[in-house]
């Protein structure tokens, strides 16, 4: 399916109870009454049945490794269970299972065992901060946002045990029950642009990062073929765009930038980058929204994306909560890219080398 890096959860206690650290796997499963899952590590995995816990996880990790997956530790709970609820008391700092100082000792504890293992890249500090005591403020006073990537949130078709029901279904799961098949194979084609680094090892060192505008709900990105239409296309034919620190989306080499003429109208590309309807903000809590003001009015309108593809400008939606809004035809992502394009510049002709050719779009 061409992933390359998983989110392996452990509770601190794994790290910091020796009791639960060291007890069997085969012990763990059966106190649970998991026979049917005992049964199944035999057959496939027997030489893990009778390790400590501890020695389970590392196993994993080093199975992943031998398959070239990278890991993400990723703290979930400091008890062992399913995460998450508002009254599970593992929330935030100050519940009954949330201490921040033994919290520390297990983030050492677990940075320390896997300090020499190369496919360990990182470590999520707490999953879904919640509860009553939760607070935004002094929690990122402790962590701060440094980087941006892509994840899907479940790749399992099923649990072992899940809030005590045995052989649980994780409708979200991108495998099938059974983990034999993908749940949803044209979910795999739309993440299928992600799949490849845009920055980082393997992409060229000397060329000048570029913006793409992706759009999550369909995995393409913003195409401009003609002054007059965007349209939704493959990533890897995406322009390079810059969007600079006066909230202009410019493709680079141009001096075309793009622009909102009226509610409803296509996006268009344009020179004169000093009006309002050619600054675009990230705004509402996603920060993907890409907003500018039409000049006539200063009405604020939204990019938009319409079922065949087209980029439209329309009055924003879902910028409150409303548990009755999509937003997704809106939701868009500047980010940064260092790939090639597909003749090393610019894709945009510009009139002096002829006639608009026709768009058309293909999925």
């Amino acid at each position: 399916m061409g992933f390359n890096c998983v989110r392996l959860t452990w509770p601190t206690y794994l790290a910091t109870n020796a009791t639960l650290a060291s007890l069997p796997f085969r012990w763990s499963l059966e106190r649970l009454d998991m026979r049917e899952s005992v049964a199944g590590v035999r057959v496939n995995n027997p030489a893990l049945l009778d390790l400590p816990l501890i020695d389970v996880f590392r196993e994993v990790v080093s199975a992943l490794a031998s398959n070239g997956i990278m890991v993400i530790l990723d703290n979930q709970m400091t008890t062992p269970g399913w995460c998450c609820s508002r009254t599970d008391g593992n929330g935030f700092f100050g519940d009954k299972y949330f201490d921040p100082d033994e919290w520390l000792k297990g983030l050492s504890a677990m940075a320390t065992m896997f300090n020499n293992t190369k496919n360990v890249v990182g470590m999520s500090l707490r999953n879904e901060l919640r509860g009553p005591n939760q607070n935004v403020s002094l929690w990122y006073s402790v962590a701060a946002e440094m980087d941006l990537d892509w994840a899907i949130w479940a790749l399992q078709g099923s649990y072992y045990i899940r809030e005590g029901i045995l052989a649980y279904d994780e409708s979200y799961g991108l495998l099938t029950w059974d983990w034999c098949t993908a749940r949803n194979p044209s979910f795999i084609k739309r993440i299928n642009s992600l799949q490849s680094p845009f920055q980082g090892p393997g992409l060229p060192n000397s060329r000048e990062p570029y913006n793409v505008i992706f759009h999550p709900q369909t995995g393409l990105c913003v195409l401009a073929k003609s002054s007059k239409s965007l349209e939704l296309g493959p990533c890897h034919e995406s322009n390079a765009w810059n969007y600079t620190s006066a909230y202009e989306l410019v493709v680079k080499s141009t001096g075309q930038c793009l622009q909102a003429k009226y509610v409803g109208g296509n996006a268009k590309l344009g020179t004169d980058c000093s009006k309002p309807n050619s600054k675009w903000q990230l705004i509402s809590n996603s920060r993907m929204h890409v907003s500018a003001e039409l000049t006539k009015n200063g009405t604020r309108v939204c990019l938009d994306a319409g079922p065949d593809g087209a980029i439209t400008t329309n009055q924003c939606k879902c910028l409150i909560i409303d548990p009755t809004c999509n937003p997704e035809s809106q939701w868009f992502k500047v980010i940064l890219s260092s790939r090639d394009t597909p003749d090393g510049s610019s894709i945009l002709q510009l009139p002096s080398v002829g006639p608009w050719p026709p768009t058309s779009l293909s999925y």
